[in-house]
């Protein structure tokens, strides 16, 4: 089972412009601390990153990761939050972009929304 759900809303990826940014030469992520009983993430990939495989793999990639990250760590607040991986991020390894997700710097950026 997951342990977040997916935001699917116009109007829920629009009210994260006021939220807090993370930026890292892979990814960026924008956040909001929600008053939903669970974790909400959306993943933006345009076409500029490839074509269909590579963005749906990119895609499956990152919802992997945060499962992992969800998982392993306890936050005090529920989080809406938007992942806009980069160009780099569809070409790189797994290994790669978990340990640009999972160093301490993002975690302690999702703790502190």
């Amino acid at each position: 089972m997951r342990s977040y759900k997916s935001l699917n809303c116009s109007h829920t990826f629009k009210s994260l412009k006021k939220g807090r940014t993370f930026f890292s030469p892979l990814l960026s992520c924008r956040s909001l601390s929600s008053k939903e009983p669970n974790h909400r993430v959306g993943i933006i990939i345009g076409k500029k990153n490839g074509n269909a495989v590579v963005r749906n793999r990119c895609r499956r990639r990152i919802r992997e990761i945060l499962h992992f990250l969800f998982k392993n760590n306890s936050f005090d607040k529920c989080i809406d939050m938007v992942v806009l991986p980069k160009k780099e991020a569809t070409v790189c390894s797994f290994d790669m972009l978990k340990n640009a997700m999972v160093n301490s710097s993002f975690i302690n950026y999702l703790k502190n929304v």
